[in-house]
Parts: structure tokens; C-alpha cells; sequence
């Protein structure tokens, strides 16, 4: 007879594969805990480093539109450039701008990932207000500005002699005295700041990479005694030494063909354009050198009814003494394709309505200036030309302003300047422009 009690089984392999279950469990619980903790901080950190890429995005695709609504404005100070522009991405920038009294409001939108799951959007104001000094103002760019009696170190002299001095030709008050055939003068705007000079690699930086100014000088040539039968004297810009490169603006006579002993050497090398001019008259051009190769851009004869004309006592036509010439360089991004371009404008004044020592008068005064002087040939009040610009300013750092004298004789300082005055940031309206971002 079976016993009504069964007998019981040993329990102790049961009882460890239980405790090995429930220890999987626990372990694949905290694995996937774990697991699910990184996949959160690694998509986190993903979703941040993204988020950060975006924002970046945005903000470059307006300040994008800035520039380009900057470029529009600097053709055309009137503009008021607007609308969406989209790259092959779909990113894109929106512009709105408005102008008021004081200058233009550019407002600018980027918009990373348009219409994506990413989407972002940054926006910039610009606010351009212009100024009646020309950005930078009037600069105290005297060739004696310390007063000691000898040429700042603000300029460099290239070739010839340069002197400051008071003598009866000068009119008993401190000049330039110029000496030599061919003398030439630079600007000097990378030395010791202790001086006064114009920093003009912020200027061009701070304008788009453009670089724009007016300059002046006042202008005296000496031509009795046999002397002045050949003069070229004025302005030098857009100028690199080490190029050989210039714009010149300058008073210019020669007597007629044909040459002889008394010819200087540089009149012989003129261009055929600049011989055609040697007929004793007294005129001014616009030219260009590139490399040491010279070409006429632009002249406007002289006669003897000009207010900037007189005859002296040889009865030879001069320029009158100390008439003003002021050139006006405004560079822009409106050349085919948007490439740079210069838009040149010269003005000329007298004595009788701008003295010499007078305070300084620019374009803007109408008074002092009251037209651009208009060429002959071609019949144009501002040229445009696009050979030398400041493409490469930042790393050719070129010398860009100075003064050059061709006279008829080496032994003679009877060519002098004064007066020499600069204005940063100049236009067609001798206006500049301060820029604020926010």
C-alpha cells in the first residue's frame, strides 16, 4: 500500500536557476536603462551640436543680406533693395530697408533649412547713418603738421628733392618746394601713430573692401626767366610704388613741337595723346600708369577766360597761383557683374573765391565748388574707369596718395604745394557712412 505522502525532491537546482533568472532580468533591465540614458545624451548632444550649426547658418545667411543690400546702396544711395533670395538649398535671406534723414535701415532675415523638421532663422539690423565729414572726416594732413621746418614723416619722398620752406616765390609763407625734373611724393600711412595719418585699411575694411576719398591741394608754378616752358603737376591716387601704377590729376603745359635740346627727357617719353596737347596752352588731365605705362584719360583745356588761368609777365599762359584742384574717388561694386569700378570727379578753384590758409571747403560747399569740372574729351563730368582698384588692398598695401612734379628744370625749385587736405569715406556727394549692427 502506496504511502498518502510523497516523498519530497531536492530543491536546490531549482532554487539556482531561479536566482540566475531573476539576476538576467535585473542585469538586462539596468543594461537597457543605461542604454536608453546614452542614446539621450548622445542624441542631446547631437540635437545641440545641430541646433548650434543652425543657428550659425542663419545668422551668416543674413548677414549675407546685409552685404548685399549694402553693395545696392553703394550704386545707388537712394535704393531701398528688398525681396527673398534663395541659394540651391533652399536656404535663403530676406531684406526689407527703409531710408530716413539720417542715412538707411537695413533689416536682414537668414533662414537655414527653409521649410525642414531643422528650420532656423536669424535676424540683423543694420543701421547705416551718413556723415558730413565722410566717415573719417577731414584729416589734419599737412606736410609740416609739427611745424619744424622739414617734411612730415607722414610722407616719403620717391625721387627729386623736397623741401619746406618760406621764400618770395612762395609767397613769404611755408610751401612744398619741389625740385628736380621729376619729383614724387607718397603718403606714408602705416608709420608711427604718433603722427597724424589716415588708417586706411580700416577704412577699406569697414566699407564693403571698398576705399573711397576726397583730396585737395593748392597748386603754384613758377614760369618766367625761361623757366615753366614744361610743367605737369597735381595729385597721384589709387598709386602703388612697386606696381609702378597711378590715376594722376594734373596741370599740364609744353611748348609746341618740334623737340630740341631744351626738351626735358620726360616730355619726349610722353604718349602720343599727351604730344598732341604741346601747344603752350595750359590744360588739365586725367591719366592712368600701369606698369610704367602711361595713357591719357581725360583733358579740359585751360584758356586765358578761365578764372583759374593768367598770363604772366612774358605774356605765357599759367595757372594762377595756389588754384585749388580737388579729386574726388568714389569706388563701387558697379562694374559689369558687379565688379569694382572707380567713379572720378575732379573740381577746380581760385584763389578769388578759396584763399589759400582758408578753413578747409569741400564739393559739398557750393559756394567754394560750385561744379565738377567738365571734361572736353570726352565730354563727361565724372569718369569711370576700372584699371587700377583696391582689389588687393589688404595684402599689397599700397602707398594710394601722393603728389608728383614734371618740370623743365633740375636746378630750379620753382614748383610748389600747399594746403594738401583728405576726407575718408568720400562720393559723389562727399558723404560717408558709419555702420552700427544689432
Amino acid at each position: 500500500m502506496k504511502s498518502m505522502f510523497r516523498k519530497p525532491e531536492p530543491t536546490g537546482r531549482k532554487g539556482r536557476g531561479g536566482a540566475l533568472l531573476v539576476g538576467l532580468i535585473l542585469a538586462m533591465t539596468i543594461i537597457s536603462a543605461l542604454a536608453a540614458a546614452l542614446l539621450a545624451a548622445t542624441t542631446g548632444s547631437t540635437s545641440t551640436q545641430l541646433a548650434a550649426n543652425q543657428l550659425n547658418r542663419a545668422y551668416y545667411l543674413a548677414e549675407s543680406g546685409c552685404v548685399y543690400a549694402k553693395s545696392i546702396i553703394r550704386t545707388n544711395r537712394y535704393a531701398q533693395p528688398s525681396g527673398t533670395f534663395t541659394f540651391g538649398n533652399g536656404d535663403r535671406f530676406v531684406i526689407a530697408s527703409s531710408t530716413n534723414a539720417g542715412g538707411h535701415v537695413i533689416v536682414s532675415t537668414g533662414i537655414a533649412d527653409y521649410g525642414g523638421s531643422l528650420e532656423t532663422r536669424r535676424r540683423i539690423t543694420y543701421e547705416i547713418t551718413r556723415t558730413d565729414t565722410g566717415g573719417g572726416g577731414t584729416l589734419p594732413l599737412s606736410f609740416d603738421y609739427d611745424e619744424d621746418g622739414e617734411l612730415d614723416d607722414t610722407w616719403t619722398v620717391g625721387e627729386g628733392s623736397v623741401t619746406i620752406g618760406s621764400t618770395g616765390p612762395s609767397d613769404n609763407e611755408p610751401a612744398l618746394f619741389m625740385k628736380g625734373e621729376i619729383v614724387e611724393v607718397y603718403l606714408n600711412w602705416l608709420q608711427d601713430p604718433d603722427y597724424p595719418f589716415p588708417d586706411l585699411l580700416s577704412a577699406w575694411e569697414n566699407n564693403l573692401n571698398l576705399l573711397s576719398y576726397d583730396i585737395q591741394v593748392k597748386t603754384k608754378a613758377l614760369t618766367q626767366g625761361g623757366l615753366g616752358d614744361y610743367f605737369m603737376l597735381g595729385l597721384s591716387f589709387r598709386l602703388n610704388v612697386e606696381a609702378d601704377s597711378l590715376y594722376g590729376v594734373s596741370f599740364f603745359r609744353a611748348q609746341p613741337l618740334p623737340n630740341d635740346n631744351q626738351t626735358p627727357d620726360w616730355v619726349v617719353a610722353l604718349p602720343a595723346a599727351f604730344q598732341a596737347l604741346r601747344d603752350g596752352g595750359v590744360y588739365v588731365l586725367l591719366w592712368e600708369q600701369i606698369g610704367g605705362a602711361m595713357a591719357l584719360l581725360a583733358t579740359e583745356p585751360l584758356p586765358d577766360t578761365s578764372p583759374f588761368t593768367e598770363y604772366t609777365g612774358q605774356n605765357e599762359l599759367n595757372i594762377k597761383p595756389w588754384t585749388t584742384t580737388l579729386v574726388n574717388l568714389d569706388e563701387r561694386y558697379s562694374g559689369t557683374n558687379g565688379l569694382r569700378e572707380n567713379l572720378i570727379a575732379v573740381y577746380l578753384q581760385s584763389t578769388d573765391v578759396y584763399p589759400r590758409n582758408a578753413p578747409v571747403k569741400w564739393q559739398d560747399d557750393t559756394n567754394s565748388f560750385p561744379e565738377r569740372l567738365e571734361w572736353d574729351d570726352p565730354v563727361l563730368s565724372v569718369i569711370t574707369n576700372d584699371s587700377l582698384t583696391t582689389e588687393n588692398f589688404d595684402t599689397e598695401l599700397p602707398e594710394e596718395i601722393g603728389l608728383h612734379a614734371f618740370y623743365d628744370s633740375p636746378a630750379q625749385n620753382e614748383q610748389f604745394f600747399d594746403d594738401f587736405a583728405m576726407r575718408l569715406g568720400g562720393s559723389t556727394d562727399g558723404g560717408g557712412e558709419d555702420q552700427q549692427q544689432y
